[in-house]
């Protein structure tokens, strides 16, 4: 028997009366207490048109979205120091904008 609406956690069937939402991006059932979610963030998501994505989408789909912010922001430094050698090495000077 193939289960209608399986949660994508526990692959139980989600019921009209168990809380679960549906990810944006996948569509797939997720049981808020399979993902621990927070009644007052359900709720609050439930209520509203704003999207939810699964941390599965999140992190398949949104660039760097598992790096921890100490990763981000070595990350961010060595772009930053990256474009700032780039814009100066040809440039001796400034002799060769002359």
């Amino acid at each position: 028997m193939t289960v209608k609406f399986p949660c994508a956690i526990c692959v139980k069937p989600y019921r009209k009366d168990q809380k679960a939402i549906a990810c944006d991006l996948c569509d797939r059932w997720l049981h808020f207490k399979c993902i621990h979610m927070c009644l007052s963030t359900f709720n609050s998501l439930a209520s509203s048109p704003k999207p939810y994505y699964c941390q599965n989408c999140i992190t398949d789909h949104i660039p760097f979205s598992n790096l921890t912010k100490k990763e981000i922001q070595k990350l961010f430094n060595h772009v930053c120091n990256q474009k700032q050698n780039i814009l100066t090495l040809p440039f001796d000077n400034n002799k060769d904008l002359l």
